[in-house]
């Protein structure tokens, strides 16, 4: 279940965040549905390790805060000692037109980390899909999107063409709109209305695979062989060849779609083979790879981010406060 905040809320997007995500899973059982409570949640925000995620986010706030206030203290200095009145009006003028640009860019950055770890919520239940990791770059001014490509645990589904791959580097090749190639660890297979192998989206298997229409199932080898069986006792008959692709860099590619990826000038291009060979995982029909999302981790990293955001609104108003607001300011305060 996705989860909508208003745009424009600052740090209630982020309270909102916390308080409306609804998982499906469990700390110890991905099959398990359950609401997250505030209590699971202070539960988990006691340990020892949150706690100091937390102090870490608010002294990061603090010391931002504090390099601002430093800033103001020398541009006061300077008009004070300033032997001109061309230079006393200059420093007041930069004293009082303080650049906030970069506190509000860490406002933003933190805003879109907030987005990422919510969609991350969103699909924990969502077979193949990888979670996204922020990087905040130096400063805290904006942040790098990396996929996660560690594997998630295997779902026992006991349908033939669905496929995982026991690997965590290596991806299905799949044919998107307009004849170009995505890459995807979700192994979800169907056959369709022309006897096409296709994913769940309708999107062609690379290579592409046609099973013969007098075909009553389709088999999936740990090799990559793919074969067609037949009734009234005739044998299976291999009419296709799975291959997989790897990349040099894998988190350099792009999330084109929440289970499918895209190769980029970071990634690399791909290198294809045969599942078991060539430093390629086997497959195995059967099975699903579930979501590696760590619902903890991300409720987690959500306050951290609250926290964050606090602290650094809490600047931006000091500097800058709205017309009406006390010196203070009034962020944060709910």
């Amino acid at each position: 279940m996705a989860c909508y905040v208003p745009a424009d809320c600052g740090s209630r997007r982020i309270s909102l965040a916390l308080a409306m995500v609804v998982l499906v899973a469990g700390c110890g059982s991905r099959q398990q549905s359950q609401y997250v409570t505030y209590e699971s949640l202070a539960k988990i925000l006691s340990e020892e390790s949150t706690k100091k995620g937390v102090a870490e986010s608010i002294i990061e706030a603090a010391r931002i805060r504090a390099e601002v206030q430093d800033r103001i203290t020398e541009l006061s200095r300077q008009a004070l000692t300033a032997k001109t009145v061309e230079e006393r009006t200059k420093a007041v003028m930069a004293a009082c037109e303080l650049d906030v640009s970069s506190l509000k860019d860490t406002l933003l950055a933190i805003q879109k980390a907030v987005e990422i770890s919510a969609e991350n919520l969103a699909n924990v239940n969502t077979c193949g899909y990888k979670r996204v990791r922020v990087v905040f770059k130096p400063g805290g001014r904006d942040v790098a999107i990396e996929p996660d490509f560690t594997r998630g645990p295997l779902q026992n589904t006991g349908r033939g063409l669905d496929v995982t791959i026991l690997d965590s580097s290596s991806f299905f090749r799949v044919e998107l709109p307009g004849g170009q190639t995505g890459f995807t660890r979700h192994g979800c297979f169907l056959r369709d209305v022309t006897n096409k192998i296709v994913d769940a989206e309708g999107r062609c298997l690379l290579p592409k695979l046609t099973v013969p229409p007098e075909a009553v199932n389709v088999v999936f080898q740990q090799n990559g062989a793919v074969e067609a069986v037949f009734g009234d006792g005739k044998a299976n008959r291999q009419i296709g060849q799975i291959e997989l692709a790897s990349f040099r860099n894998p988190s350099g590619l792009r999330v084109e779609q929440w289970t499918t990826f895209r190769q980029t000038e970071a990634s690399g291009p791909p290198k294809v083979g045969k599942p078991g060979e060539d430093g390629f995982g086997e497959i195995q029909s059967g099975f699903l790879e579930s979501s590696n999302v760590e619902p903890w981790e991300e409720l987690v990293r959500l306050w951290k981010l609250k926290a964050w955001f606090d602290g650094v609104s809490k600047v931006v108003t000091e500097v800058h406060p709205q017309p009406g607001a006390s010196p203070t300011g009034s962020a944060g305060k709910r």
